[in-house]
């Protein structure tokens, strides 16, 4: 019997955990980049289909998304806050 190749692409977990510093720490990270993925694909009015969970997990395998990222993320968040008010 011959196996089926996945129609999604290949996602080495245990280096994704590496490279934001361990398995907890990947779940917090996707969770959030996905939900930041989604949040600019519906602003962009965008049709396409796009799995937000898997684009995130491949930007950290990538290197392009670290453990820095809800730090970042959340710094940005507060300077967009100060330049409100």
């Amino acid at each position: 019997m011959t196996q089926l190749r996945s129609r999604t692409p290949d996602i080495d977990i245990d280096k994704c955990a590496e490279n934001v510093g361990g398995k907890m720490e990947l779940i917090l990270i996707a969770a959030q980049r996905a939900r930041d993925l989604r949040s600019k694909h519906k602003r962009q009015n965008n049709g396409e289909h796009v799995n937000f969970a898997t684009e995130a997990l491949l930007e950290i395998q990538a290197g392009t998304v670290d453990a820095n990222y809800n730090t970042e993320r959340h710094l940005e968040e507060l300077r967009d806050d100060t330049d409100v008010v």
